[in-house]
């Protein structure tokens, strides 16, 4: 009878040696398990800080602009008053100009520049207008000079002879 419970406590350890294992196992199990869920969680928080980054990059990207551009509009209004003074129409005329040029305007450099330029075009005196003859590359017409000063008679039959040689045909009132 001895030999028969040998066996059977031999079983009975080894069950309870197997049952152990088992209880060990699951808590190894368990401990994968719960690494496998902290690992699952750590990565879902990342991935949530990196979109919240994103999010808060763009809204200071947004108030950055904002700020630069309210910056430049109020440089250029302090500019436009140092230019136009009070008066309405040539402030109109600038704006109508500043708007008909291209060039973007990122700094306050290109501002004045582009300020100038459209200063320029909107004080020019429309009256003038350049003669046809200085965009033409044909033949040359005669030249008057601008100002009121009498010609030696050297200067005169030089100039004739210049003329002449040129196919221009002078008189005495081209010099007058």
């Amino acid at each position: 009878m001895d030999t028969e419970q040998e066996p059977q406590e031999n079983v009975d350890e080894i069950k309870e040696q197997l049952k152990a294992a088992q209880e060990e196992l699951t808590k190894f199990k368990d401990k994968d398990l719960n690494f496998a869920n902290l690992r699952k969680q750590k990565e879902e928080a990342e991935e949530k800080v990196k979109a919240l980054d994103a999010e808060v990059q763009t809204k200071i990207d947004a108030v950055r602009r904002e700020v630069k551009e309210e910056s430049l509009k109020d440089y250029y209004t302090e500019q436009l008053k140092e230019l136009a003074g009070d008066d309405e129409e040539l402030i109109k005329k600038i704006t109508l100009q500043y708007g008909r040029i291209k060039d973007t305007a990122e700094t306050k450099e290109d501002i004045s520049k582009k300020r100038r330029d459209s200063w320029t075009l909107a004080t020019a005196d429309e009256k003038k207008e350049a003669p046809v003859s200085a965009f033409s590359s044909g033949g040359v017409s005669g030249i008057k000079p601008k100002n009121k000063v009498a010609f030696s008679q050297e200067e005169k039959e030089l100039t004739y002879k210049l003329a002449k040689a040129g196919g221009i045909q002078l008189n005495d009132e081209d010099f007058s």
